[in-house]
């Protein structure tokens, strides 16, 4: 309060607001407009121009908000020519002043910046070590032998072999059986060892039960001619051709088809439903599943036209 009072007036208040808030803490700036609201309240002023005390909430912007609160009382008293009925605030500590020189406040601004980024960096540290610390523990896998006694990993001796056994490696177990003293080293003990003894507790990935797929065939009974009964209706073959010369017909098509051995062909010219006009033709083809052998061969279809199976999109 000593700094603001000493510049209002005298020196742009941006830049001191500037240097407040780049200098002060913002507890520091909290506890200042405390004091110029206890100090506004001593006076006992029976007006409604002084701005009503708010407590702000916490946040990034709280110092500056808090700051333009402080000279909005002080605006408010000079405005009604009561700024020297305010009390006079010193400073104890003249260190706790700022400089108003351009250098020295660069260099407390980047003091400050520096010692914020210090405080995220080690919040953001200690956040990852936690993640990765609960990863480990709930990626172990727990092998127990009933009758041996138990020991961690990280207790193992540091001249244990590298190359152990799959079923005793570090990466796997988090805990061991201790050697019962007949073995000579890590590397016998996990040779010796019987799986058929472990009780696996938990494991680092469930295997899902796959269903068998429903099984699917298809009738090749041939009803005679004239029987009554059950009878089947085979599917037909049912195909996109394009890429056809535009004033290719459907009559044509189904000739060209029928000459190369596909008796029950059936050819319809597709047309844009938008009205749009393209350079080449399309048609919708089927025919019986007889035929699909030489319905697939290239062999049979004019150069350069493209088929695929016919798409029924649900609407």
């Amino acid at each position: 309060m000593c700094f603001i009072l000493n510049k209002y007036g005298k020196s742009p208040i941006e830049s001191v607001k500037t240097v407040l808030q780049n200098f002060y803490t913002p507890i520091e700036i909290s506890d200042a407009k405390e004091l110029l609201n206890k100090a506004v309240n001593d006076l006992n002023l029976d007006v409604d121009w002084i701005p009503r005390n708010v407590n702000r909430r916490r946040c990034d912007d709280k110092p500056r908000i808090e700051i333009d609160d402080i000279y909005a009382v002080i605006n408010a008293f000079d405005e009604h020519m009561q700024l020297k009925s305010l009390p006079e605030f010193v400073a104890v500590n003249l260190e706790r002043l700022p400089p108003f020189r351009t250098d020295e406040l660069d260099l407390c601004t980047a003091v400050r910046r520096i010692s914020a980024l210090e405080e995220k960096v080690a919040t953001v540290v200690s956040q990852c070590m936690d993640m990765v610390s609960a990863s480990v523990a709930a990626s172990r896998t727990v092998l127990v032998d009933p009758s041996r006694p138990m020991m961690s990993v990280v207790d193992m001796p540091t001249s244990a072999p590298a190359a152990m056994d799959n079923r005793t490696t570090a990466t796997d177990v988090s805990t061991v059986a201790v050697d019962d003293g007949n073995s000579s080293s890590w590397a016998d003990l996990a040779s010796n060892i019987n799986s058929s003894d472990f009780v696996q507790v938990s494991r680092h990935r469930s295997q899902a039960a796959t269903k068998p797929r429903a099984p699917r065939l298809q009738g090749k009974k041939i009803s005679a001619s004239g029987e009554s009964g059950v009878r089947g209706i085979p599917r037909r073959l049912m195909a996109f051709v394009g890429r056809l010369h535009r004033d290719t017909t459907a009559d044509e098509l189904t000739e060209c088809l029928k000459s190369a051995g596909i008796i029950d062909v059936r050819c319809r010219k597709l047309s844009s439903k938008d009205g749009r006009t393209f350079n080449t033709s399309a048609f919708y083809v089927s025919c019986s599943m007889q035929y699909s052998e030489l319905f697939y061969d290239e062999n049979i279809w004019p150069s350069g036209c493209e088929l695929r199976d016919w798409v029924w999109y649900s609407k």
